[in-house]
């Protein structure tokens, strides 16, 4: 009852659940003082009463003084501001965050132990039975062999849990978490066994174990904190990480936590001994070729345990036709090195190339690793060469790996040569005759449209005129030329005017040619999410793999003054080190203009990228960029065609699938609404729907999310007209195949991060040198809560009640 009529006047259920533990207090006390003028006024009240009412009986006039002197005591304490308060003291806990990694690599054997006192670190690690001088029997020895890197974490902390976690639970806000992708939160107990005896549960999983996103488990950490003081992580894990943010920047943001940082303490699971295993760790083509071309697939194989050993690599051809083995070359594994296999074959036919490439597997391979005897790579083979136009202000290094690119490229020729782009470079073109100059550029917008692709790098506006400027913007918007701008300090794009600038798919800040970073503190590139998948930053299919290649390229010291993305640009990469009042800074970006496609690369350092690995990832981008921005020959032959991309997936991501569908031979476009292509997995077949793309005929795109693991063949039957418009493409869907590159315990990822946050790498056995390491008290606040109680309902009707007594009673007196 009590209890009700507390909520009825507002006062919250916390405070009323612990009303034990509240007490009355005044936010004005001084009127409090005020009570002590009561007494005299109740004293004053009935004596002016009893000489006024003289005849009125002594009960009434006393009835009438205790009414006014209650309504004078309310409106004091109503003045007081009274209100019910709530103390508590409230302590946190610094936090302790236990982190396993769940991942598919993870559940490989975390032997095999080469020492004996590797194995006797696990064994008391995992609580076996050893002897008093470190001897084991035959079943721990296997034992220890057999247990899984996730499952031996798991058991380590168990075993130390009463002596070393519930320890800790004491001085800290211990939290147990897993990971593959995504952090999730972890009951240890409900991990450990079922509902009751006779059922057991798995032991620590996650939803999606297909990736080792090790820098995103450390920032979930610290966005789960919510500023909460985090006094540790613990982190078990193999040192894997395949995409997601890097562990240098993971180390970076708990470096950075709150004032005293989040240390991160690693704990290596696994073993460094070599595995048996014969892996493709990396496959490399340029993408993009004309047809006749060579395509050359570069192979990365590396193994372990199997030297001179021979294996036939092969590289394999999927088509509506089944498969064709293209190239094969024999190959004697050797144990010391990496290495490199080059498969080449000529591109007959136009379109898109499935490829595959594949060593045997072997018997003694565990059976999670021969997911990584084979790889898949794509090939688009164009009908044409594409006509491009370089054009740059002066042979900086950018213009001198990208000129040498463009020659090396037999999908590329010129307007004027079948062989060789135009390439146009200003301080040489000063010195020629007028005469020449004059030819440098196309005098009309027919032969500028004559070209595929224009790049422009950091010319003035002596070589691009206005009237040759206004030309190019023609070209673009009616020709559907493709522009590539790449900004420079001296003139482009600050030097040009409004109209330019309006074709870029940024806005620049007026006036300023460029930022300079600091020394000491140069820029990064980040690719964006949509990067990441797009066709012109694609260096490797798998996503992950693709954004951890673009995290770790070299640093630069300019870009372009971009204030802001232009509405309807797409973003592909950032400069986070550049923070704008929107956000981070675009540094590559593209948008339609017209029939044509701008892009904008806000720097003119792409040619680092060529540091530690050559030509590859600078060609290939470049490669890409060219092809994305001409305009297609979605004719291919006149010929139907799909494309899916990525053209790797693992279960549960999502494909893309794109259908270019033709009437017949003579290239007319289909025209439905929507068309079917089956896709035929181990599963069974699956019928997928594609939606015509209302600005392209002809053009149909759909996706697909696999569930199971396998080669995946989607198919076009066309349902009317020429059957020879059928198509096929490959879509492989593969379970973690970045976790099982190289499968052994990467060692150094785990101590760079744990040494970059101030924490340490602690042994599997030791981890009762936790405690010593830790820092962090318990931080006790005050909390108070409070409700007033003058302000409501109540008051009110008593107020009124005791008033209506007063009148009540003089008006049975007869009074006024």
């Amino acid at each position: 009852m009590f209890e009700s009529l507390l909520r009825s006047i507002g006062v919250a259920d916390e405070m009323v659940e612990n009303i034990s533990d509240t007490h009355v207090a005044f936010q004005r006390p001084l009127w409090l003082y005020a009570l002590l003028l009561v007494i005299p006024a109740a004293w004053f009240i009935y004596t002016r009463q009893r000489n006024n009412l003289a005849t009125v009986r002594r009960g009434l006039r006393i009835a009438l003084t205790v009414t006014r002197v209650f309504v004078l005591t309310m409106l004091i304490l109503v003045l007081a501001s009274p209100v019910l308060r709530l103390t508590e003291e409230i302590n946190k806990k610094p936090i302790l965050a236990v982190v396993f990694d769940a991942s598919q690599s993870m559940q490989l054997p975390a032997g095999p132990f080469e020492t004996d006192d590797e194995r006797l670190a696990v064994a008391r690690a995992a609580g076996l039975s050893v002897g008093d001088d470190g001897s084991m029997d035959a079943e721990i020895r296997a034992t220890i062999n057999e247990y899984g890197r996730v499952q031996l974490a798991e058991e380590a902390v168990e075993v130390a849990r009463e002596s070393v976690f519930d320890k800790l639970a004491e001085k800290y806000d211990v939290q147990y978490f897993a990971f593959a992708r995504r952090l999730e939160p972890l009951d240890l107990d409900a991990s450990e066994t079922g509902t009751d005896e006779s059922e057991e549960t798995p032991g620590i999983s996650v939803a999606q174990p297909n990736a080792s996103y090790l820098g995103d488990a450390v920032l979930g950490v610290l966005d789960r904190a919510a500023g909460q003081r985090v006094t540790g992580v613990l982190l078990f894990s193999d040192g894997q990480n395949t995409g997601g943010a890097s562990p240098a920047d993971a180390a970076a943001a708990a470096r950075a936590y709150r004032r005293d940082g989040a240390p991160v303490f690693t704990v290596p699971v696994g073993s460094t001994a070599d595995i048996q295993d014969v892996a493709i760790v990396d496959v490399y083509t340029s993408g993009l070729v004309a047809k006749k071309d060579t395509v050359r697939v570069h192979a990365t194989i590396e193994a372990h345990g199997f030297d001179g050993q021979p294996v036939n690599v092969e590289l394999v051809s999927h088509s509506r036709q089944g498969e064709t083995v293209l190239a094969t070359k024999q190959l004697v594994l050797s144990g010391t090195e990496q290495q490199q296999v080059e498969l080449t074959f000529v591109a007959e036919e136009s379109g898109p190339q499935y490829l595959e490439v594949r060593v045997p597997e072997h018997p003694n391979e565990s059976k999670q690793l021969r997911a990584n005897n084979h790889d898949v790579a794509y090939v688009r083979v164009s009908e044409k060469k594409l006509k491009v136009l370089l054009l740059d202000g002066r042979p900086r290094w950018d213009f001198r790996f990208l000129k040498n690119a463009l020659r090396r490229d037999n999908g590329v020729a010129g307007r004027l040569s079948e062989d060789n782009p135009e390439v146009v470079v200003e301080t040489e073109w000063r010195r020629q005759p007028e005469a020449e100059q004059a030819k440098a550029f196309p005098t009309t917008i027919e032969e500028i449209g004559e070209y595929d692709v224009i790049i422009l790098g950091d010319v003035s506006p002596e070589l691009l005129t206005r009237e040759r400027e206004d030309l190019l913007i023609r070209a673009v918007q009616e020709q559907g030329v493709g522009l590539i701008v790449e900004a420079g300090p001296e003139h482009m794009p600050h030097a040009f005017g409004a109209d330019f600038h309006e074709l870029l798919p940024v806005t620049l800040k007026e006036g300023a040619a460029g930022r300079e970073a600091k020394v000491f503190e140069p820029f990064r590139m980040e690719v964006s999410a949509s990067g990441a998948v797009h066709e012109t930053m694609r260096l490797y299919e798998d996503v992950g793999r693709n954004q951890v290649v673009w995290s770790q390229m070299p640093e630069y010291y300019w870009c372009a003054a971009v204030e802001r993305p232009a509405a309807g640009a797409e973003i592909l990469a950032w400069n986070p080190s550049v923070k704008l009042a929107q956000g981070k800074l675009p540094l590559i970006s593209w948008q339609p203009s017209g029939d044509g496609k701008v892009m904008f690369i806000a720097t003119d350092s792409t040619w680092l990228w060529r540091r530690t690995v050559g030509d590859r990832f600078f060609y290939k981008f470049w490669g890409q960029s060219l092809r994305f921005m001409a305009a297609r020959d979605e004719k291919g032959g006149a010929k139907s065609f799909i494309e899916v991309r990525p053209v790797r997936v693992q279960p549960g991501e999502e494909a893309t699938i794109e259908l270019t569908a033709y009437a017949n031979a003579d290239g007319k476009p289909r025209d439905e609404e929507k068309l079917v292509v089956a896709v035929n997995g181990p599963g069974g077949s699956k019928s997928v729907s594609l939606q015509q793309d209302s600005r392209r005929p002809g053009l149909y795109r759909g996706s697909f999310l696999p569930a199971e693991a396998g080669k995946h063949a989607v198919t076009f039957t066309p349902p009317t007209g020429d059957a020879e418009q059928g198509a096929e493409a490959l879509l492989n869907v593969m379970i973690a195949p970045e976790e099982f590159r190289q499968p052994q315990l990467n060692r150094a990822t785990l101590e760079g991060l744990s040494q970059a946050t101030g924490g340490s790498l602690i042994p599997l056995d030791q981890l009762g040198s936790l405690e010593r390491r830790l820092t962090g008290t318990t931080l006790s606040t005050i909390r108070q809560d409070q409700a007033t109680i003058w302000d409501n309902w109540l008051v009110l009707v008593i107020l009124v009640l005791v008033y209506s007594i007063d009148v009540g009673i003089r008006r049975l007196m007869g009074l006024s």
